[in-house]
């Protein structure tokens, strides 16, 4: 049964509140212009309330007609306004999909954040959609029909996409689980910071202080720092304050935390993930992006080290570096090539070991 929404009167506010801070996260976290986009930011637009073991849950909600589009002024290097045709489940897909599994059906979900959900291009074009059309082209897939459903959402984390197949795709009987890992799906447990943002935009708003973030790009990915006396990524106060909030609050966790205390976390909710679901498990990482060798380092050993523990799970590392071969968008998201590409990679992986019922090419 479709989980039910949970707006009561006494949370209205909170919600409000974290949908601010939510848009200031997603910015930081990728260093975009716009999340699901600023002008989608609104309550409507996500489902609260579904999930006792995460109090700032949340997940798209289903959009009327199923069209959400990136509002104007979108960003000059973007070819096209993007749309993402929103399901009755919140998927980011073009297709509905029956909770029984129609007969000689495989049914894989894709999991992740932005990358997964397919941010700033339209839904045709995501790694999901592009991977399900392949598996179905496929001379080598023949009497199988595939389903690939998207359960990507901008700024996931570990915690939160594995509560997301909990609530909304373990219904649907996955053959095949593929998840895509950033580092900082370690790094940057949305349950802990998210409950400090406020407490530290409190703390600037009362110093007086007006940050002045700057986005800088080294490493192969992008940060804000506080750079004063020249032009900040935003404009307006009140976004400066939000980013440098939610940066503070990260700092936070990861100072007392420590890597291996984040190793930790992330590693126990992937436990977690696998006592709901025991299936096949792809979990699948893109080269290095912008945090520290030591971070990346870590989470590559504690990911083989939790595969090599499991039945049937295993890790695939993107051979690709997208933002040499033309595949990133200058927000550090993949674009229609970049999708494509990783497309291509999950194909030939699930073909080649045996993961689907095609014969391997």
């Amino acid at each position: 049964m479709k989980q039910k929404s949970v707006l009561l009167t006494g949370l209205i506010a909170a919600q409000l509140l974290l949908i601010i801070l939510l848009g200031a996260y997603v910015y930081e976290k990728w260093g975009t212009q716009f999340a699901l986009s600023i002008g989608s930011l609104r309550r409507e637009n996500f489902q609260f309330g579904q999930s006792a073991a995460l109090k700032n849950f949340f997940e798209p909600a289903a959009v009327p007609g199923g069209r959400v589009e990136v509002p104007k002024p979108y960003p000059g290097w973007l070819k096209s306004r993007p749309t993402y045709t929103i399901n009755s489940e919140g998927m980011n897909s073009g297709k509905e999909y029956a909770v029984q599994k129609p007969s000689k059906t495989f049914r894989i979900i894709t999991l992740g954040d932005s990358w997964t959900f397919g941010f700033l291009v339209n839904t045709a074009d995501n790694y999901s959609s592009q991977l399900e059309k392949q598996l179905n082209a496929s001379a080598a897939c023949g009497g199988t029909h595939f389903e690939v459903l998207n359960l990507g959402v901008p700024s996931y984390d570990i915690a939160y996409s594995a509560e997301r197949l909990r609530v909304r795709g373990e219904k649907y009987s996955p053959d095949l689980v593929v998840w895509l890992i950033h580092d900082d799906d370690f790094t940057e447990p949305n349950e802990f910071i998210v409950s400090r943002m406020e407490q530290y935009k409190s703390e600037i708003e009362k110093s007086g202080e007006t940050p002045n973030m700057v986005l800088k790009v080294s490493n192969g990915g992008s940060k804000y720092e506080d750079v004063q006396g020249t032009k900040p990524f935003f404009s307006g106060s009140e976004m400066n304050i939000k980013i440098a909030a939610r940066m503070k609050a990260a700092e936070a966790v990861r100072s007392e935390w420590g890597v291996n205390g984040m190793m930790r976390y992330g590693i126990s909710q992937l436990n977690r993930f696998r006592s709901t679901y025991a299936g096949p498990l792809v979990i699948f990482m893109y080269p290095y992006l912008g945090d520290t060798r030591e971070v990346h380092t870590a989470v590559q050993k504690e990911l083989q080290d939790f595969v090599s523990q499991q039945k049937n799970a295993s890790l695939l590392s993107i051979p690709e570096d997208l933002s040499k071969i033309d595949g990133l968008l200058p927000d550090f998201h993949p674009n229609e090539k970049g999708h494509a590409i990783i497309a291509k990679d999950l194909f030939t992986y699930v073909t080649q070991h045996h993961l689907v019922p095609c014969k391997a090419l």
